[in-house]
Parts: structure tokens; C-alpha cells; sequence
């Protein structure tokens, strides 16, 4: 892609027209959108796992009162639609109101991915495994 296309999208936010891209909605909590907080590539699977955050405030920049997280996967086969998305629960299937920064997926192993978190405040490392 040419740099001074790229340099239109970071300065005026015009998109380039050299690349293909698709438009995807993020969920609301309370009238809020999630915004994109992080996103890993799966090649077995052909996906983005991605990790969205719901704040309270209307400037993509400053943070605001935290409301709920969402984890997710676009099947790049499919990238108009979510393969499955789904906001973060404790044990109790309470929602949780906590802020995830990212994902990774680190390795894979007998058929299972094992994706690693980043969540805010706590700044820490949670494991969890998904079977497919």
C-alpha cells in the first residue's frame, strides 16, 4: 500500500482504496459501544480473536468508568460476521466488570488453543483454554 495513503487515514482519517476491508459493529452495555481492545491470529483456525472493552466515555483516547469486556472470533473465511462472541462471566455467570487490553494465543496444543489475556486494573495474565 502506498505510505501516502496510509498517512491520509492516521492525519484525516480517510480510508485507503487500496485495501479491502470490513465493517463490524461491536456490542453496547448501557448504551455504550465496545471499541477494539486487542487482537491475535489463529493459523489452524483461520481467525481473529480479538478482545473488546465498554467504557463510559465518547473519546476513543480517555479511559472512563469500565463497564464490560467481550471476547470473540471472526473466521477470516467469513469476516462480515462473529464466528461467536461473548461477554466476560465469572464462575456464577455474573458479568464481569473488568477491562481486557489484549489477547494472545502463545501455542496450541492437542487440539486446543490456550489464549492468555491482559486485564486491567490488574495488569495480570489469565489463562483460559478453548476446545475446538
Amino acid at each position: 500500500m502506498p505510505i501516502d495513503e496510509w498517512m491520509r487515514f492516521i492525519q484525516i482519517g480517510e480510508l485507503p482504496k487500496t485495501v479491502n476491508y470490513t465493517t463490524i459493529v461491536l456490542p453496547k452495555i448501557n448504551n455504550f459501544s465496545a471499541g477494539l481492545s486487542g487482537a491475535t491470529f489463529d493459523s489452524k483456525r483461520n481467525s481473529i480473536f480479538f478482545t473488546s472493552s465498554v467504557e463510559v466515555t465518547n473519546d476513543p483516547v480517555r479511559d472512563g468508568e469500565i463497564l464490560g469486556s467481550f471476547v470473540g472470533e471472526i473466521k477470516l473465511s467469513e469476516p462480515s460476521r462473529f464466528e461467536w462472541i461473548s461477554r466476560l462471566q465469572d464462575d456464577s455467570s455474573n458479568f464481569m466488570v473488568t477491562k481486557l487490553e489484549s489477547i494472545c494465543i502463545p501455542a496450541e496444543k492437542n487440539h486446543s488453543t490456550v489464549c492468555y489475556f491482559v486485564v486491567l486494573p490488574t495488569t495480570t495474565m489469565a489463562p483460559l483454554n478453548y476446545s475446538h
